[in-house]
């Protein structure tokens, strides 16, 4: 390897120990640089001043010595891996992770960022962030950096400028594309678009339309109506342009471009779904993504804000010309390293041996601007009235859950949404036992396994929750900001690692995750007037993707039977005789289907923890302590109630044996496929076509290995419901009739033409599907749910419901809701 810089000094923390030197050799050896020319060096030991808690600065005073150090060695590159060393090389950052993988200069000397190497042993993509960044250190020691054009850009500031835009799309190929946005709800404005056009002669220039100024009396950047009219045609016509568009997380720039009647044309790449396709458990940012695809990187995602106390909050935008120019220029570097990430990630996944991230990539897009986006836009409509009568529900039964708990704790003053207070309580108090290796935690999951040491702990903390999850729905739900009485949310493609869709709070900033939302919140969505509601819900999914992926015979039977799956499974786990489960459920007898501590409800949770690979501990998490002791009286200990952590964890693990004795065949295809994906460059693919690239080592790595095994059946059900979505989206041509509204799960919520009931027969006929595994071919059952409120205000659907049954009950609802 021929190096063009032969001194490399790469500046380390004063706590760099053998282990770390041992990682960065071992890694340095494995992406082929030698080590020889690497000289490792702290100069900044002792630099760092506390600011905060977690916020520290370097202690300017020592930047001499610093400068003299790096002077002295006179090295050809530095490799800055040290909070410190960074401060006083770039006189700005002190954070690794912020501008990891960024190129500058320190008295003319190149340097580059690496983040802590501590991360490739903490973090599931810290080893492979690492290698990557070493990659990146060998182009540049050995003088083959990616190629990048420069940057360059203008504003636009007058009709000559933006004639200049608009002609040079003559010869585009691509064009790069961004917007700003300011404001919330119905007062969200572009403030700023962005367009990085890419000639046919390879030339790359970049132009930015302004809308805003706050320096201006009215905040307008255009002195006149009919500038801002041109300037907005000028947006309009570079949108409808031929050339192809390049955006990053386009679907947010998609749902506001629409609202001002200007959509993209041929809007067919989007560098956030190319990476993600890929590298499906990487982060996405833009940012994150350049530092990794260009060379010549530089972190620039701050470079739009200006100091605090020049920042209007509701605006969001500088008031200041400096601060303005800078926001401008912040637009153009999005565009410009949008394009130039796409001309990278397009080369790179046209490979022939990447065939497979460019299927994911097609079915991807295609959901995310197709079905994910229509629904995305849509929202729910919100019953305001409900709403306002559960949030002073929820407050007043906090409040009262509160006021108990003082009372329990003989301390007044006590505040149970304060860590430190509820730690001393717990710790000191009480005298509970720390978790090992979680300290004095006190968030939900350590507090689980803490309140199983004694009676006592368990009601105490029993209390904080019967304080704090009312008053955290109260927050989300009970005040929650609407649309035009609409209960808004964004619908992700690129959201999971299984290609579930995600839900998140909308693009237009406001609203919520709509997959998140307790089921006692649900009876606030509603349909539009002369529509009903509908639930319709993949039953047991995950489990017909699992067993036809590993062929268990029995489990495959199991399956395809008439009988109730879980009633089959309870009767192998308590030796209860199936007919008496069968007809208890039916009967919705408490000791069969109570939430939490039913039969039926109790083996559900202990087959998903068998299926997922998970360990007693885990499933104990999962499943909770209620339901584990339930669990265990079911099976004959009456003295459950008694039982410690390691009893209740060892049953779980017990319920786990249990169930593969059953289906022998599920673990052993199970170990076969962690040997056949490692062998595979640790690349699977599932039902519906989606291929993950696994990061973790599935030899060795659990935590890999429980990824891998749900990744079958969680992500076989994401290819159904995915593939379902974008064919009735794309072929639906009664989209008036019928209309998708979100995804939760394994379910489709939309809303139907109350005359049109008949369409939803269709409906459930498109959504069981023949799927086809391994020559053996299935359809996943379908179960509905129809009402004027979803959740608990729904009826049973059949193929004969008539709508005056449904107003019937919704009727019945409201009046045992109203004397509540």
């Amino acid at each position: 390897m021929k190096t063009v810089y032969k001194k490399i000094l790469w500046l380390t923390p004063a706590n760099f120990t053998g282990g770390l030197k041992f990682t960065l050799e071992k890694h340095l050896k494995s992406m082929g640089l030698d080590s020889a020319p690497i000289h490792l060096r702290c100069f900044s030991k002792n630099c760092l001043k506390k600011t905060g808690k977690k916020n520290f600065t370097w202690d300017q005073s020592k930047y001499k010595s610093f400068e003299n150090a790096i002077t002295k060695f006179n090295p050809d590159f530095i490799v800055c891996n040290d909070t410190a060393a960074l401060g006083f090389l770039t006189q700005k950052y002190t954070s690794l992770a912020l501008t990891r993988g960024s190129i500058y200069k320190f008295n003319s000397i190149p340097f580059l960022v690496i983040d802590s190497i501590h991360k490739t042993k903490s973090t599931s993509t810290g080893s492979w962030i690492f290698k990557q960044d070493l990659l990146k250190l060998k182009r540049w020691i050995t003088a083959k950096q990616r190629h990048q054009q420069k940057f360059r850009y203008k504003v636009c500031e007058n009709k000559t400028d933006l004639d200049q835009l608009k002609n040079s799309l003559s010869d585009a190929l691509l064009i790069g594309t961004d917007i700003e946005t300011s404001g919330r709800g119905r007062h969200v404005k572009i403030t700023c678009s962005g367009y990085t056009v890419l000639s046919k002669s390879g030339k790359i220039f970049t132009w930015v339309i302004p809308f805003v100024d706050t320096t201006k009396s009215d905040g307008c950047f255009w002195r006149s109506k009919n500038e801002e009219i041109y300037a907005m045609k000028t947006m309009a016509f570079v949108h409808a342009s031929k050339p192809i568009k390049v955006l990053q997380n386009g679907s947010y720039d998609a749902t506001h471009v629409i609202t001002y009647h200007m959509p993209y044309n041929n809007y067919i790449l989007d560098t956030l779904h190319l990476f993600h396709s890929i590298y499906i458990e990487s982060p996405k940012r833009l940012d994150f993504i350049t530092s990794l695809c260009l060379d010549f990187y530089r972190y620039w995602k701050d470079e739009s804000k200006e100091a605090e106390e020049d920042t209007v909050k509701d605006i969001q935008i500088p008031q200041t010309t400096f601060g303005l120019r800078n926001y401008w220029r912040y637009n153009a570097l999005d565009c410009y390293y949008t394009l130039m990430n796409s001309l990278f990630l397009l080369k790179f996944i046209q490979q022939p041996q990447m065939k497979w991230a460019l299927d994911n990539y097609l079915k991807e897009f295609s959901n995310q601007t197709g079905p994910d986006l229509a629904c995305s836009l849509r929202g729910c409509k919100w019953n305001t009235k409900i709403q306002a009568k559960l949030n002073m529900s929820l407050l007043q039964k906090s409040e009262s859950a509160l006021k108990d708990l003082k009372t329990m704790v003989g301390d007044s003053t006590f505040n149970p949404g304060s860590p430190k207070q509820v730690a001393e309580l717990v710790y000191d108090i009480l005298g509970a036992e720390p978790i090992p290796r979680q300290k004095r935690k006190t968030g939900e999951p350590v507090l689980k396994l803490v309140q199983t040491q004694h009676p006592l702990l368990k009601k105490i903390i029993n209390q904080i929750w019967e304080y704090k999850k009312p008053l955290n729905n109260a927050s989300k739900y009970g005040e929650l900001q609407l649309l035009n009485q609409r209960f808004m949310y964004k619908v992700s493609a690129a959201g999971t690692e299984t290609g579930r869709k995600a839900t998140k709070s909308s693009d237009f900033w406001l609203g919520s995750n709509v997959q998140n939302v307790p089921e006692s919140m649900r009876i606030m969505f509603e349909p539009d007037p002369g529509y009903f509601l509908f639930d319709f819900d993949y039953s047991q999914s995950d489990a017909y993707f699992t067993a036809f992926e590993s062929e268990d015979p029995k489990f495959m039977a199991t399956m395809l039977s008439d009988k109730d799956t879980h009633c089959i499974h309870a009767e192998h786990f308590f030796q209860i005789p199936y007919q008496k489960l069968a007809d208890a459920k039916k009967n919705h007898e408490e000791w069969c289907v109570h939430k939490t501590t039913g039969v039926r409800s109790v083996t559900k949770r202990a087959v998903y923890g068998a299926n997922y690979l998970m360990a007693g501990y885990t499933l104990f998490i999962t499943m909770g302590q209620d339901a584990v002791i339930a669990a265990a009286i079911h099976l004959g200990y009456k003295d459950a109630g008694s039982w410690n952590f390691k009893q209740l964890v060892f049953l779980c693990t017990k319920l786990i044996e249990k169930y593969f004795e059953l289906y022998p065949v599920l673990p052993v295809w199970l170990t076969e496929q962690i040997a056949k994906v490692s062998e595979n460059s640790n690349l699977s693919t599932c039902y519906g076509g989606l291929t993950r690239l696994f990061f973790k080592d599935l030899r060795t790595d659990t935590s890999g290995q429980r990824e891998l095994a749900s990744f079958y059946g969680q992500g076989g059900t994401a290819g159904n419901i995915n593939a379902f979505m974008a064919d009735f989206y794309y072929n639906n041509h009664d989209s008036s009739d019928i209309m998708l509204l979100f995804q939760v799960h394994d379910s489709i919520v939309g809303q139907v033409r109350i005359d049109k009931l008949e369409k939803l027969i269709k409906l459930k006929s498109l959504m069981e599907r023949i799927c086809e595994i391994h020559g053996r071919k299935f359809i996943v059952p379908v179960e509905g749910s129809i009402g004027l409120g979803w959740g608990k205000r729904m009826l049973d659907w059949d193929a004969d419901i008539k709508k005056e049954k449904v107003f019937k009950h919704d009727r019945e609802w409201w009046k045992k809701w109203n004397k509540k």
